[in-house]
């Protein structure tokens, strides 16, 4: 019999590895079915500011079912259990959306798919609470920023190729089948919840782990218990203030895309792979210097970063955009600080047990925020379509007004997190800011991303094609799970065009004859 202390080990190694797995896979289907891909379906739809607003909250509104979820967790004793559940409900629920254009009439269609998006974005919060809770249980504590950035570096090179990949099949579809669009929108949707559901696969592989063996308590109880953490409330104070400052704005980034600059969706894509390749330099930062001079420092780093962003996109017209490769450079390195620095924070600020209601605690009162942002979002961004000031070219008008709101409030909402005390950490001054160790940090990441860097000077000089021949060097540094995704896309940037050529008569030959056998055609009229 092998050694009690070698199993455990063996066993650890391969939870990493399934956690690892189902990041890549879920990555995929987040990334094919959310975003720019969710907002141009409702367009299709006839969706206004109101209702792409109101898509945008809905996630954030459910956020408080993490109360339900934390409460679950301790009456039924496992987080695995109501991870599974939640996660597999919340992808299941994606078939109605594959078949809105197939059974639903045009009238009632996005309707349906605001129900849709609710219920998911329920199971959603559901399946995030029981994650936080499972997952901290089996990630060591002492290289938990390294495994969370290598899990984001990895996820996020998967998530590259498949978000270039998805925006070349809609734009092809666009030309090809223009009448048919919203069909387009549902061989997508299929395709990432197929791998979804072999993500869910790999989340069932991950062990289960000893719960808290304490009485469960009392609902209002356990509400209760994070708020009189000191620590915990500035640390949520600032969650909530910086959320809202985020959302107010965040949904009409794909709309000024799509609506006001005309770009295609390939050009929207491209922006998003160079946003992922800096976002592989960030995450690589992130985590080691999270380990090294503390996740607050970090933190803060990345929100200085991000309040750029919006000035940034002020500056844009429909004749030159170029900016937004800068924007989305800034946008992949901050915000990979930003996301794994706070989940390194509350990992650091919750108790050994008991810990759910405070990840629930945070998710709920940030996603409130959150969901309250986009709503009021698009009330002013309709208000104000029509106002403008001719203070500098292009003119403050419309979304750009939006734009210059989100970065005052951004700031704003950076001196609260000043205020957080972390255990175990330093506190953040401007003398730790100039920190020496930090910039021992930043030149050891360096090292690692100069050939990253200068992909990424290649795509803005001789164009995407040739970064995506070069993805294989950044994804040869993934785990060895995604290893057979990155090999079928080293040349895909070569062949994709071809390809679509070459199947185009085909497809069409064969849709249409799908088509006409399901009747699609008099379903529309109707």
């Amino acid at each position: 019999m092998s050694n009690p202390i070698v199993r455990l080990m063996r066993r650890q190694r391969s939870d990493l590895d399934y956690a690892l797995m189902e990041g890549s896979l879920g990555t995929v289907m987040t990334t094919v079915t959310s975003g720019v891909y969710l907002t141009g379906f409702a367009l299709a739809l006839g969706a206004n500011d109101v209702t792409i607003g109101l898509l945008a909250s809905l996630p954030s509104l459910a956020a408080l079912f993490q109360f339900i979820g934390s409460y679950l967790i301790e009456q039924i004793g496992s987080s695995k259990k109501l991870c599974l559940a939640a996660t597999l409900a919340h992808r299941l629920t994606w078939v109605v959306m594959i078949v809105i254009p197939f059974v639903f009439a045009p009238r009632y269609r996005l309707a349906v798919v605001v129900g849709a998006v609710g219920l998911m974005s329920i199971f959603a919060a559901m399946s995030s609470v029981s994650w936080m809770s499972w997952s901290a249980r089996f990630i060591p504590s002492s290289s938990r920023g390294r495994f969370l950035g290598r899990r984001s570096m990895i996820a996020g090179v998967v998530g590259m190729v498949f978000a270039l990949l998805a925006g070349r099949f809609i734009d092809f579809w666009r030309h090809t089948h223009p009448e048919r669009l919203l069909h387009g929108y549902s061989i997508l949707y299929l395709l990432g919840l197929t791998f979804g559901l072999v993500g869910w696969w790999a989340l069932s592989r991950i062990s289960s782990y000893p719960e808290s063996g304490q009485r469960p308590s009392g609902f209002w109880f356990q509400i209760r218990q994070p708020l009189k953490n000191d620590r915990f409330r500035r640390l949520l104070l600032y969650g909530s203030a910086w959320t809202f400052s985020v959302r107010i704005v965040a949904p009409f980034f794909d709309v000024y895309m799509i609506r006001e600059l005309s770009i295609p969706f390939s050009m929207i894509a491209s922006f998003a792979l160079v946003s992922g390749l800096l976002n592989i330099v960030g995450t690589r930062l992130s985590g080691g210097a999270a380990d090294e001079v503390g996740a607050k420092l970090v933190l803060v780093y990345g929100s200085v970063g991000a309040c750029v962003s919006p000035l940034l996109w002020m500056l844009t017209t429909p004749e030159n955009y170029l900016i937004l490769w800068l924007v989305n450079a800034m946008t992949g390195i901050s915000w990979a600080a930003i996301g794994l620095s706070t989940s390194i924070l509350l990992l650091k600020m919750v108790p050994s047990e008991g810990g759910a209601i405070y990840f629930a605690t945070f998710a709920a009162v940030t996603g409130l925020a959150g969901a309250i942002a986009p709503s009021v979002g698009g009330l002013l961004s309709g208000l104000i379509r029509d106002t403008g000031f001719t203070l500098f070219t292009p003119a403050l008008s419309g979304l750009r007004i939006m734009f210059l709101l989100s970065a005052v409030l951004r700031m704003a909402s950076l001196f609260p997190l000043l205020q957080v005390n972390v255990p175990d950490e330093a506190e953040v001054t401007l003398d730790s800011i100039q920190d020496l160790r930090l910039v021992y940090a930043t030149r050891t990441a360096m090292a690692y991303s100069i050939g990253t860097v200068e992909n990424l000077n290649l795509a803005m000089t001789t164009g995407v094609t040739e970064v995506e021949a070069r993805l294989e060097e950044v994804m040869a540094r993934g785990a060895a799970v995604v290893r057979s995704l990155v090999r079928g896309s080293r040349t895909v940037g070569e062949r994709v065009d071809g390809w679509l050529e070459s199947v185009e008569t085909v497809l069409d030959h064969w849709i249409g004859i799908l088509f006409d056998h399901l009747g699609v055609d008099d379903m529309e009229d109707k």
